[in-house]
């Protein structure tokens, strides 16, 4: 599952950029010739995997608005199912003034979001969510 950017450079190039989440329902070691998983077990892993998705896309999602370095944000979090404890989530993916911005995920003692280097942002982001929780 991922989300595919396109960015118009001029009047004939684009730049994608494409970012999502992979699932892994079987592996195949080097040395043995078998899936770790038979075919019958990588159907059901996948029909689970697709409902727990589609479970995610039906929860409500988190509503964010927050600014920052004088930018008004808004947009909204998507709850990522098993990041979850007691009803609070730790991963969303997030999309924020119409454009998706990655996986928001909580480390120790902060957020992080992958390809976003500015952690304030991250951490601004966070707190948004956390709120919400609250």
């Amino acid at each position: 599952m991922a989300h595919q950017e396109v960015l118009k450079l001029n009047e004939d190039d684009y730049s994608t950029v494409l970012s999502g989440l992979k699932y892994k329902i079987a592996h195949k070691r080097a040395a043995k010739g078998s899936w770790s998983a038979s075919v019958a077990t990588q159907r059901k892993t996948l029909v689970k995997f697709i409902k727990e998705m589609v479970a995610q896309l039906e929860k409500e999602p988190v509503p964010i608005k927050f600014t920052y370095k004088d930018v008004e944000y808004k947009g909204e979090g998507i709850p990522v199912p098993g990041a979850c404890i007691n009803g609070v989530c730790y991963d969303l993916d997030i999309n924020l003034n119409g454009r998706h911005v990655g996986m928001l995920h909580r480390l120790k003692n902060s957020w992080k979001i992958e390809g976003v280097d500015d952690e304030k942002f991250a951490n601004a982001i966070g707190e948004v969510v956390m709120l919400w929780y609250e």
